[in-house]
């Protein structure tokens, strides 16, 4: 009995794991990141790279220093010097002596970094307009409205520098991506500094890369460099790092017996466990902050993008226990989206839609019977035979 509510414990904490509010916010800003990365090496801005957003931005009138950078980044101090070294040859930032301590340097935005955040800025909002594209004009304003009150809600603060650029002259739009940066990394390491703080005393900030792309039912090397935009030999050694701290653990593949797959350990397992419940603390104090039409509306908008934007990661645990496939995951994706959704509509009528038992929350078998039963448009039979697959595996899935 022990071993089934344990077993179920984990499942809840992992599928929280695979879909989340966080998960789809980051992969949103890292997407619009590179987009923008893209964009600004198109001006001239050559080799850019996607790690100096956590130097430029936070340099104010009175500058800064790398260590305190790295402190505040939860970088190592060596990463920081590096990116400060580059940023200083393409003379984005220049370095001063500090008038306090005559042994320092203090760090400050020069004139062509102050032009590379104004055209960043610019990009921004026409990459920002692309996604109102996506969900629509009013959906759009929406998500934007509930970031700016997750944003206020969280007591986050714009980076410095925004002081010298008066950000009062930039519309929401332009600024859309300085709060899903500023959202996303507040979360990411307060997540970071609550399991040191709860035992795991030996996990590194940059973990969260490989771990957040781990599969229950495993993960192969090459498999994990892509996801994680790494070269295999890179991932490697990180993926080295965290089984030597026992989060995660080698096994055989059933499918290709020349290989091993990555699964998460006990102590991993335990590690997603108390990081989802350290999550849903921030999520209650959205929730409290916000309200809870707001929370869900921002979760529906969020999970929308996600999905328009090509968005996956590791895929759900199935409620039967069956091992899962990636038409799977997509079905429990589109549930979860649809229930938000419904529950955003003042006058739907949830009990037409799902029934509740003590496994959770699934769709009526009702109208999933009917569904199966309407008569197929336009479909080849290959089309109508998978769509029905969908429609049957949609019964037995819990929200």
């Amino acid at each position: 009995m022990a071993k089934k509510q344990q077993d179920k414990k984990w499942q809840e904490a992992y599928n929280s794991y695979c879909f989340n509010l966080f998960r789809h916010l980051t992969f949103i800003d890292r997407h619009l990141h590179q987009q923008l990365i893209n964009n600004l090496e198109k001006l001239g801005y050559r080799g850019q790279n996607i790690h100096y957003i956590r130097v430029i931005p936070y340099l104010g009138e009175q500058g800064g220093r790398a260590t305190d950078l790295a402190r505040s980044q939860q970088i190592p101090k060596q990463t920081m010097a590096k990116l400060v070294n580059e940023l200083c040859e393409k003379k984005y930032i220049v370095k001063k002596d500090d008038p306090h301590d005559s042994r320092a340097k203090r760090l400050f935005v020069a004139k062509r970094g102050l032009s590379l955040i104004a055209d960043a800025l610019r990009i921004a909002g026409e990459l920002e307009l692309s996604l109102q594209e996506k969900l629509g004009t009013e959906d759009f304003k929406a998500f934007v409205r509930n970031v700016d009150l997750a944003f206020s809600a969280l007591r986050l603060s714009y980076p410095p520098v925004s002081r010298t650029l008066e950000l009062s002259n930039y519309n929401k739009l332009n600024i859309l991506q300085m709060q899903l940066y500023s959202m996303t990394r507040f979360v990411e390491l307060e997540l970071y500094r609550a399991n040191i703080a709860q035992g795991f005393d030996d996990i590194q900030n940059s973990f969260v890369t490989v771990l957040s792309n781990i599969s229950n039912a495993g993960t192969r090397i090459a498999d994990l460099a892509t996801a994680c935009s790494m070269s295999k030999q890179n991932i490697s050694i990180m993926v080295s790092k965290i089984i030597e701290c026992g989060y995660l653990e080698k096994v055989p593949d059933l499918n290709d017996k020349r290989s091993q797959q990555l699964v998460f350990s006990g102590k991993g397992k335990k590690l997603i466990i108390n990081s989802m419940n350290n999550l849903s603390q921030i999520e209650q104090q959205l929730v409290s902050e916000m309200g809870h039409k707001a929370y869900e509306n921002l979760q529906l908008h969020g999970a929308r993008l996600w999905q328009y934007l090509g968005g996956s990661g590791p895929q759900t645990i199935a409620s039967d226990e069956r091992e899962m496939t990636i038409d799977d995951t997509i079905i429990d994706d589109w549930v979860r989206v649809l229930y938000l959704a419904l529950r955003q509509e003042e006058q739907a009528d949830l009990e037409r839609y799902f029934v509740h038992s003590e496994q959770g929350i699934y769709l009526n078998p009702r109208l999933t019977q009917l569904l199966l039963q309407r008569p197929a448009l336009n479909m080849t039979k290959a089309d109508e035979k998978r769509v029905i697959s969908w429609l049957k595996a949609i019964m037995k899935r819990s929200v």
